[in-house]
């Protein structure tokens, strides 16, 4: 069973300050779901238990500031955030870390600022603002032995560019 709400919401305050929220709220849950069919098997349905790896809470937010005293000039910062999740199919094991903020699961913070002149977009990017260690993926098996396999997410990450944009003649 899936279960959920998405949501998204666009709000300017005033022409210099834009906020964008959007995400999901969702539970995935085993309504009916044979795990073995063997009467020696001391787990053999996942009913009522939650899908792994499927957080409750999925949400972006981005505060988004273009200053009149520069027009061309764009500033924003951006949260992104998981809440935690259960990493095997028995709901016995959670992966549920402090990230920014201080909230558990994962959370992030990324910056990024632009410039346009004219045709000329220069911008930098920085992932991972805080430089937070967190997975971004993690599983782990039904067996009590088993171990939790993680993926680790990307360092703090500063990326540039200078993008060049083609505009055709108007009509």
């Amino acid at each position: 069973m899936h279960q959920g709400l998405e949501f998204g919401v666009t709000f300017a305050p005033n022409p210099e300050w834009m906020v964008r929220i959007g995400g999901a709220t969702a539970l995935h849950r085993f309504e009916d779901f044979q795990l073995s069919n063997r009467p020696t098997d001391a787990l053999q349905k996942l009913d009522g238990k939650e899908m792994p790896n499927s957080p409750r809470l999925i949400a972006n937010t981005e505060v988004i500031y273009q200053p009149k005293w520069a027009k061309s000039l764009r500033l924003s910062a951006e949260w992104q955030r998981l809440s935690p999740w259960f990493l095997n199919q028995i709901n016995t094991i959670r992966f549920e870390d402090e990230g920014f903020l201080g909230f558990k699961g994962v959370s992030v913070l990324n910056m990024r600022v632009g410039y346009t002149f004219k045709n000329v977009d220069l911008f930098v990017n920085v992932l991972n603002a805080t430089n937070e260690l967190y997975v971004a993926s993690a599983s782990r098996g039904n067996n009590p032995t088993d171990r939790t396999n993680f993926s680790p997410a990307a360092p703090r990450s500063i990326g540039w560019g200078l993008q060049y944009n083609f505009v055709g003649k108007q009509k």
